[in-house]
């Protein structure tokens, strides 16, 4: 939802293909008008880019760019949040992190971060953990979101300001049975029944 987090694409991308002397068929004028409007949004939210929001989009087309460090950044942040047992959680972040080895995406320091991290939550998995999920919360930071009311409350609240709607996706929380399933529900049932939120993926 946040303009720093728009795709670092080449403005040359979303060009309309040339016209080659023949009239636009009716059927393409409206393709040509979303391509166009795509273009003009993409160039304003670019050039209100401030140098960190540059260097985080960066970031990101480097992580889209490598198909394994994208993959293991989804699984640690889909999957880390799920058990308080600093145990168990580092026991899971290791098997996540021995699925991929070659992770281009990620600066050269990030992998060293890694190596030794995994190495290491097996002797300290509580301050491992915790700076594991500092660390994932710290990147996510625009994108995802505590989810008390009160921070909550004011993300959407800003975004309605804004003129835009908002998809919730509440990650976390692995459901072991019935009364997790139950909590999950109605947690989901309890975001579809707020006024500014417009969808909710569970």
């Amino acid at each position: 939802m946040k303009r720093n987090f728009l795709p670092a694409f080449p403005l040359t991308a979303l060009a309309a293909p040339e016209d080659r002397g023949s009239a636009a068929a009716p059927d393409d004028i409206p393709a040509r008008q979303a391509v166009a409007l795509a273009e003009e949004l993409l160039r304003a939210a670019l050039a209100q880019q401030q140098p960190a929001e540059k260097s985080r989009a960066r970031q990101i087309a480097g992580l889209i760019a490598d198909p394994p460090a994208k993959a293991l950044s989804i699984a640690m942040t889909d999957q880390l949040f799920r058990s308080a047992d600093p145990c168990r959680a580092a026991e899971g972040w290791r098997a996540i992190v021995s699925r991929f080895a070659d992770l281009r995406g990620f600066s050269g320091l990030d992998r060293a971060m890694l190596r030794v991290g995994s190495m290491a939550s097996r002797i300290l998995p509580g301050v491992v953990m915790a700076a594991v999920r500092w660390r994932l919360r710290h990147d996510s930071r625009g994108v995802i979101l505590p989810a008390e009311s009160g921070p909550l409350e004011k993300f959407l609240t800003t975004r309605r300001e804004d003129g835009l709607r908002v998809n919730v996706n509440r990650l976390g929380e692995a459901i072991l049975g019935e009364e997790d399933a139950a909590r999950r529900l109605g947690a989901v049932l309890a975001l579809l029944a707020r006024p500014d939120v417009d969808y909710v993926k569970k």
